[in-house]
């Protein structure tokens, strides 16, 4: 090879932001050459999971054979991922998130209609009376109310919801990488940059740390590494 030349890489699969205007249809085929291309890594992070969880046990099943059919081997989640995913788990953050969202729609369906009826007093669109107008708000009212009662019942699947995606991700974790060789000596690289010998921790031992007040309160802050 002559100095100035490139080097001869495989030909990689490249997607680009269109910067004028594509037919989705060429869009969505570009995108799907590269999902197939056989150095194309694909890796599924924490908010996919997430959104795996939520969704039905059909939609997700068919969304796992469209991945595993399309992506196969190349398929992975990452240990970050894996590991942000149990600890939403732990915490119940879909299952939290959901109750704020029906605690706010069961308020608007009990509470509204006393807040709207003095807007409703008058004949709205044309209308000869507000009669119609107050009849359909209590049935839209209602019938939020109903929602907001049918979605509580998502708390019962969602355990069985997280078990599939648990599965999920257990059966794509990365099973080979150089990453777990850095494992036999995490603990010396640890101790030596923490005591000053290499960076990124140089000479972290000596530093004291500082005294911050945060709420009236002193506490130490750690400070910036040299």
């Amino acid at each position: 090879m002559t100095r100035g030349q490139p080097p001869a890489y495989e030909k990689l699969a490249q997607f680009f932001l269109p910067l004028t205007g594509v037919h989705a249809n060429d869009l969505a085929a570009e995108g799907a050459d590269l999902l197939q291309a056989p150095r194309t890594l694909v890796y599924v992070d924490t908010s996919f999971l997430m959104w795996m969880t939520r969704i039905g046990t059909k939609s997700r099943s068919e969304l796992i054979a469209w991945l595993t059919d399309w992506c196969g081997a190349r398929l992975a989640v990452p240990a970050w991922s894996a590991h942000e995913y149990y600890r939403h788990l732990k915490d119940r953050t879909i299952l939290e998130e959901l109750a704020t969202h029906l605690t706010g729609m069961r308020n608007i369906a009990e509470h509204s209609f006393d807040f709207l009826y003095p807007f409703l007093d008058e004949p709205l669109g044309g209308a000869s009376d507000n009669t119609r107008q107050l009849v359909r708000t209590r049935e839209v009212l209602s019938s939020l109310g109903g929602l907001t009662e049918m979605l509580s019942g998502c708390s019962e699947q969602f355990h069985a919801n997280a078990r599939e995606v648990t599965m999920f991700a257990n059966a794509h974790a990365l099973r080979e990488s150089e990453l777990f060789d850095y494992f036999d000596n995490l603990d010396a690289v640890a101790s030596a940059r923490y005591e000053g010998r290499i960076p990124p921790g140089y000479k972290d031992r000596k530093k004291k740390p500082l005294k911050v007040e945060v709420e009236g309160e002193m506490a130490e802050e750690g400070r910036n590494r040299e």
